[in-house]
C-alpha cells in the first residue's frame, strides 16, 4: 500500500494465489500480526478492497474484527507518509519511513532492532560497500531535498 507512479496491482494477484491455495488460512494469526506490526490500517483498507475487486475469500468475521481493531496514531502517520509519494516527502519523513521499514524487517527475524543495526540496513538499501559511505550519501539526499 505504498505510493507508486504505476499502480502495483500485482499484490492483488499475489494475495489471491495465497488465499486460493491455503484452505486453512489462519486469519487469527493475520489479525495478531497486523496488530504486532502496526498494519491494522493497511489491512482495514486492503481486505475490503480485495473482496470488492476480485471476490477474495475473506470471511465477514475477519472484516468485522479488522474494523474493531484499534489503529495507532503512528499507523495513521505511517500511512500518510507511505501514500504521499517519495518526491513529496521531507527528509524527516524519509528517515521515518526507512527506520520504520528497518524496525519491521527486524521484527520478522525475531530480534529487537538496535540503533546500530540501522546503518547496516541503510548500507544494504543504498547498495554501498562500506558503512563509512553513508554520511556522504545522507548529505546528498538532504542537499537534493
Amino acid at each position: 500500500m505504498e505510493w507508486n507512479a504505476i499502480a502495483p496491482m500485482r499484490w492483488v494477484a499475489d494475495a489471491m494465489v495465497v488465499l486460493s491455495n491455503t484452505p486453512a488460512f489462519d486469519w487469527d494469526r493475520v489479525l495478531q500480526q497486523a496488530r504486532r506490526r502496526r498494519l491494522v490500517l493497511t489491512l482495514q483498507t486492503m481486505a475490503p478492497y480485495l473482496r470488492r475487486l476480485v471476490a477474495a475469500p475473506i470471511p465477514d468475521t475477519v472484516i468485522r474484527n479488522l474494523k474493531s481493531l484499534p489503529v495507532t496514531e503512528l499507523e495513521r502517520d505511517w500511512m500518510k507518509i507511505r501514500t504521499r509519494g517519495i518526491s513529496r516527502l521531507t527528509v524527516r519523513d524519509l528517515f521515518r519511513v526507512r527506520f520504520g521499514l528497518y524496525k519491521r524487517s527486524a521484527l520478522s527475524v525475531r530480534f529487537r532492532p538496535a540503533i546500530f543495526g540501522f546503518p547496516r540496513y541503510m548500507q544494504c538499501v543504498w547498495g554501498m560497500d562500506h558503512w563509512w559511505q553513508l554520511p556522504m550519501r545522507g548529505l546528498r539526499t538532504v542537499w537534493r531535498r
